[in-house]
């Protein structure tokens, strides 16, 4: 399932560029400062950005969402966002990509939420005009005890 932002979505279809395929080549969330929810054990926020599709961050879910979120020190546009090897659907929970420049309050990054109906991988294709220090992946629709797992998160 890939998302498009309306932004972006216009910029290709503009630039006759609509059906192009798309190559992502540098995960920066793997040199960010990870945050969000607590994890179980074994399922730490850095096992999703490895680059592994077998180690899986699992956070401790005790309300109805989860975060993974990614601090870089400083703005950053992101023009694509991914998850894959997960179990969102099996859950029956709801997966988006937000932005914040503050770290307190958060914003669609530009592609909106997801409720996948597959555990198949899920990209999110965003105008990448806007800059953030903050993203986040927010989980919602959970139960206290779910055990959502994803394998990638790519920014």
């Amino acid at each position: 399932m890939i998302v498009v932002s309306e932004r972006r979505s216009l910029d290709l279809h503009v630039a006759g560029e609509q059906n192009n395929p798309f190559v992502g080549w540098d995960n920066l969330a793997a040199s960010a400062t990870l945050g969000g929810t607590a994890t179980v054990a074994d399922g730490a926020r850095t096992n999703a950005v490895s680059g592994t599709t077998y180690d899986y961050w699992v956070p401790n879910v005790t309300t109805s969402e989860a975060v993974w979120s990614a601090d870089f020190g400083e703005p950053v546009a992101i023009t694509l966002a991914a998850i894959a090897a997960h179990n969102l659907a099996d859950l029956g929970a709801s997966c988006v990509i937000e932005r914040s420049a503050d770290g307190a309050t958060w914003v669609d990054g530009g592609a909106g939420a997801v409720t996948p109906s597959e555990d198949h991988a899920i990209a999110w294709r965003m105008a990448g005009t806007v800059a953030a220090r903050y993203w986040r992946l927010r989980l919602t629709g959970l139960t206290s005890g779910d055990r959502p797992a994803i394998g990638v998160i790519w920014l």
